[in-house]
């Protein structure tokens, strides 16, 4: 840590280094779950980089057991896929279809 211009300042990589598994475990469990941090993930693993052109790093070629944290992800998120769009698209219809059908209770309501 340093104090620069008032400010303490950190790095994070060092910060992250240090810390004990169980505590590195906490605190970034705790940031996965940050609504930030899951939009610049999601952009990596879709597009290879953030909007802001930031990335993790990955193997330039396909790997038969990826390690590293992009290459997993979109591994995982490969192998899963079918099951995610299945899930996803079956709770965009039954919301459209609530919708559908409380538009017409109100539309009937209103003729009534």
């Amino acid at each position: 840590m340093k104090l620069i211009d008032g400010k303490i300042v950190f790095d994070i990589h060092d910060a992250l280094e240090q810390l004990i598994p169980k505590h590195k475990a906490e605190l970034v469990e705790t940031l996965a779950c940050d609504d930030d941090i899951i939009k610049f993930v999601t952009q990596q693993v879709i597009d290879g980089w953030t909007d802001s052109g930031f990335h993790g790093s990955t193997f330039c070629s396909a790997q038969p057991a990826p390690t590293r944290g992009l290459d997993w992800a979109r591994r995982e998120i490969a192998k899963a896929s079918g099951d995610i769009a299945k899930q996803e698209i079956e709770s965009l219809e039954k919301e459209l279809s609530d919708l559908n059908r409380r538009f017409y209770e109100l539309a009937n309501e209103r003729r009534a």
